[in-house]
């Protein structure tokens, strides 16, 4: 973590919890590189954290870090939180990921002529 952030968490319109790097205008919060927390019940009852970026790199171009605007109005967000050390850590971790490079399958050779198993989404 070489430079200083503003990691926050802001709850959007939908009820999401979002963290990310936030900075505020009159109107706007602005949210750099912000990520979805999901939390899910694990069988032991403990509860897993992950975080989902709000829109992956893989989809900009330049791959740089994108900015969001979220009216004021229609979020809501702590005056004064501290975040936890170990989500920074994971939010960081994601943030500086590499990201996965498009794999071009007209190259693969394919060494079976046996077909791809089907994959059911829905029981029939």
């Amino acid at each position: 973590m070489s430079k200083k952030s503003n990691l926050k968490f802001i709850i959007d319109s939908i009820g999401r919890t979002i963290i990310g790097d936030v900075s505020k205008t009159s109107t706007h919060v602005k949210v750099k590189d912000p990520m979805i927390v999901q939390m899910q019940q694990r069988e032991n009852g403990q509860v897993a954290v992950q975080l989902i970026p709000y829109l992956f790199r893989e989809f900009v171009a330049d791959r740089e870090p994108t900015t969001w605007h979220f009216n004021k109005s229609q979020i809501t967000y702590p005056d004064d939180f501290e975040i936890d050390a170990q989500l920074v850590s994971q939010y960081h971790n994601v943030i500086n990921a590499p990201a996965v490079q498009p794999t071009d399958n007209s190259k693969q050779e394919t060494t079976s002529k046996e077909e791809p198993e089907l994959v059911k989404l829905f029981d029939e």
